[in-house]
């Protein structure tokens, strides 16, 4: 713009004058609503995204600050420069021109819209479908492996330096994806109870609850495959004559789990060990559940919660899998909330925008 304005003979003062007053209004309006998309994210649920909401928007404003003040006054004193001294100048022809490279690629595509407008349209309508189409297969999601490298680096990488020199195969990876080709896929949900695990009818609640599981558990017998302090006496009992005596004699159903003096069977247990399943006030232990690692993780979580149910006392289930559900549950929920705070604001400054600059 400030090209155009030389061109026609106007000092170099005038025209600057002229193209900012054009020209700071429009990057005014784009970066304010840059300002404000960014801004936007300040809602969301995770910091780093905050963050970086934040921080953009700060770098924003001062791109604006650098190119519409800063650059036009360096611009300003380098021709007053030339003008006072004989330095060679590379090129004054105004971009957009008809006879300028840039005016005479962009006039290519109105000539054809001219000459053959209904192949011009044809031709993007393909693209746009094609391009359509093409998305449409590409995978919205993501996964725990999309974060890992590939079982074997290229082999351009063995010739960085030693020190960043990659290894040819990551064992982990191959091991992990050899485990994953030959047997099945399994992952676990951890679920926290938080109840009086001295009463007499603790233990087989939590028997209970895992007692005919949703398809994405693992069991066998129709009951859930588990670590708890459940399946812990169980495997204690087998392998200690005294503690088997001892849950026999308060074992009601002799179903193996104790129903009466709890107090009496966790003292009896090794205390190291007995603190990998239940807290020192005994009001609250854990549950670790085996699930389909192939199944869907919304899937997995809403078992998990609906076996949550079945507890007697209040059960949070957690672990990687419900994790990374929810975590994409608040991103989706996050987003969405940003671009309607964009959408709004974004709105009420253009509107203001136009407001000042016309005057109504």
């Amino acid at each position: 713009r400030y090209r155009e304005e030389r061109v026609t003979g106007i000092d170099i003062s005038e025209s600057m004058a002229r193209t900012t007053d054009q020209m700071l209004v429009a990057f005014a309006i784009v970066g304010g609503t840059s300002v404000i998309g960014f801004l936007s994210n300040m809602v969301s649920a995770f910091p780093p995204t905050r963050d970086f909401g934040l921080v953009a928007a700060f770098g924003i404003v001062f791109t604006f600050l650098i190119f519409g003040i800063f650059v036009p006054a360096l611009k300003v004193l380098v021709d007053r420069v030339r003008q006072r001294y004989p330095i060679p100048s590379f090129a004054n022809t105004p971009l957009g021109s008809e006879s300028s490279s840039l005016g005479k690629a962009l006039s290519g595509s109105v000539t054809i819209s001219k000459r053959a407008p209904l192949v011009f349209l044809v031709l993007v309508l393909v693209a746009t479908v094609g391009g359509g189409v093409y998305a449409s297969g590409v995978d919205s999601g993501f996964s725990p492996e999309d974060f890992q490298p590939s079982e074997e680096t290229a082999d351009y990488y063995q010739y960085l330096p030693a020190p960043i020199q990659p290894p040819e195969q990551f064992e982990s990876i191959r091991i992990g994806n050899y485990v994953d080709r030959n047997f099945g896929e399994t992952s676990r949900v951890a679920m926290y109870l938080q109840k009086p695990m001295e009463r007499d009818s603790a233990l087989e609640s939590i028997h209970r609850a895992g007692t005919l599981p949703p398809s994405t558990f693992e069991s066998d017998q129709r009951q859930a495959e588990s670590e708890s302090i459940v399946t812990y006496i169980k495997s204690r009992a087998e392998a200690n004559p005294e503690i088997r005596k001892l849950v026999e004699r308060n074992d009601r159903n002799n179903n193996g789990i104790p129903d009466d003096n709890l107090p009496q069977i966790y003292e009896a247990l090794p205390e190291s060990e007995l603190d990998r399943y239940l807290t020192d006030s005994r009001r609250s232990t854990q549950v670790i559940y085996t699930v389909d690692g192939e199944a869907d993780d919304e899937v997995v979580t809403e078992d998990a919660y609906a076996v949550a149910g079945d507890f007697r006392g209040s059960a949070q289930p957690t672990g990687f899998v419900i994790i990374f559900d929810e975590a994409l549950s608040l991103v989706l929920e996050s987003a969405i909330e940003s671009l309607v705070l964009t959408l709004i604001g974004a709105s009420a400054f253009l509107v203001f925008a136009y407001w000042v600059v016309e005057g109504r």
